[in-house]
């Protein structure tokens, strides 16, 4: 599929990290003849801060940011009560909760993770992604695994969760569960131990990351937590028709019916394939 410059690859948003003396148009005009000089076919934006308020918007998500400055008691109070409800749900029905950062943890993680994503009808990033995610990430004290098991924690994985951790701010980066244990409820209380985690370790906010302006039910879901919602918007420059161009949101589509009917090996095949091009 060819070279494209990407801000920043595999991440939700990524704003331009620069002087405030340097105008936007300047900066825009210099990362596109960046992309000429290297070949690429275009230049993707994923948050337009700093950038031309005059190029158009190519895609756009929603963004759901918890502020965990008030503490972990209050920050608990101002979920919603279904949320509460949920949380206490999971503790009574002896639903454990690990926290981890070694590659074991992950691995339990990624087991759940291929199940979701053929549940949600997409092929699953690579293992390989996931081993280097940890390898330059979570090993190095840059996040950590959130697990959830049944039995007070010592029967099989229900839901898990992998968090990202930079300076005082926290990123839900994946999530996944189990369907067929959904009634206990452990996903909400993996989300609540990240959420109380990233508290005790002085993290102000926590990203829920974005959320396709479609999905109804994970908006409402996200908002359930005490979020704040507001948009991202990405640019996209099309360096061979010397032009912004609109893009869509490739969570949704035929596709999904597709994957949906695919066995989880096949799955892996073909997400180690097409996954460095699409994301």
């Amino acid at each position: 599929t060819g070279k494209r410059g990407v801000c920043l690859p595999f991440t939700d948003t990524c704003n331009p990290l620069s002087s405030d003396t340097v105008p936007a148009d300047t900066l825009l005009s210099e990362l596109l003849n960046l992309g000429r000089r290297r070949g690429w076919r275009s230049i993707e934006c994923r948050g337009r801060d700093g950038l031309s308020a005059n190029a158009p918007v190519s895609v756009q998500f929603y963004s759901h940011i918890l502020d965990l400055t008030p503490g972990a008691q209050r920050v608990f109070d101002g979920f919603d009560s279904s949320v509460r409800r949920a949380i206490r749900k999971a503790e009574k029905s002896g639903v454990g909760i690990e926290i981890g950062r070694d590659i074991d943890s992950m691995r339990t993680y990624y087991t759940l993770h291929c199940k979701t994503r053929k549940r949600h009808g997409l092929p699953p990033q690579p293992w390989s992604f996931f081993a280097n995610l940890h390898r330059c990430l979570i090993g190095d004290g840059l996040g950590f695994v959130v697990v959830a098991k049944e039995n007070h924690g010592v029967g099989r994985p229900v839901a898990g969760a992998v968090i990202l951790r930079f300076g005082q701010r926290a990123v839900y980066k994946y999530g996944a569960a189990d369907l067929t244990r959904q009634e206990i409820r452990g996903s909400n209380l993996v989300m609540w131990h990240a959420i109380w985690r990233c508290i005790e370790h002085g993290c102000v906010t926590f990203d829920f990351g974005r959320t396709s302006l479609g999905d109804d039910g994970l908006r409402r879901f996200k908002l359930g937590w005490g979020t704040t919602e507001s948009r991202i918007g990405y640019l996209k420059y099309d360096l061979r028709q010397e032009k912004y161009v609109s893009d869509r949101d490739r969570v949704h589509g035929w596709h999904n019916r597709v994957f949906r009917l695919v066995p989880v090996p096949v799955g892996r095949i073909v997400g180690a394939l097409v996954y460095p091009h699409v994301a």
